[in-house]
């Protein structure tokens, strides 16, 4: 009898994400926006870098656009695009959008360039003087972007 129950709850929660998941944020957005999905540090150069870990960590604290999280395999933007209508503020609606929804984290070239900016100032004051920054971007299907970091430190300073 549990078990049975267990399946079921299974399979309708399974639906609901199928149905949801299937709804795009992509329909709400100017056709010059894009939805950054993910940001990523990527070492280059023949100089061995000690910590690599460690400063790829360090340098993806400097993001200035940080991609959308999700909320049971929904995307938090999807809550606040369909929450955004204020003529029919229910409680729940307003409860999704006060605690689930984010707003979409759209992709901007300036606040690249100040990541990248941030990145090259920490990389020289940690003693990484000849130390380059360069990015670029992938654009995937249905408006999204995955923005790449290509990090070159160059021999370190002490």
């Amino acid at each position: 009898m549990r078990s049975q129950r267990a399946v079921t709850y299974t399979v309708v929660f399974a639906a609901i994400n199928l149905i949801l998941g299937a709804c795009g944020v992509s329909k709400y957005m100017s056709p010059n926006e894009l939805l950054l999905k993910s940001n990523e540090v990527r070492f280059q150069g023949t100089e061995p870098v000690a910590n690599k870990s460690l400063l790829k960590y360090e340098l993806s604290t400097f993001y200035k656009q940080k991609p959308n999280r999700s909320f049971f395999f929904i995307p938090r933007e999807w809550f606040y695009y369909t929450t955004r209508d204020t003529t029919k503020n229910g409680s729940f609606k307003r409860m999704q959008r006060r605690r689930i929804a984010e707003r979409p984290a759209i992709y901007s070239e300036t606040l690249t360039e100040a990541t990248i900016e941030g990145m090259l100032y920490y990389l020289r004051y940690s003693g990484y003087y000849l130390a380059q920054v360069g990015h670029s971007s992938v654009v995937k299907k249905k408006k999204k972007i995955e923005s790449i970091y290509h990090v070159d430190p160059g021999p370190r300073f002490t």
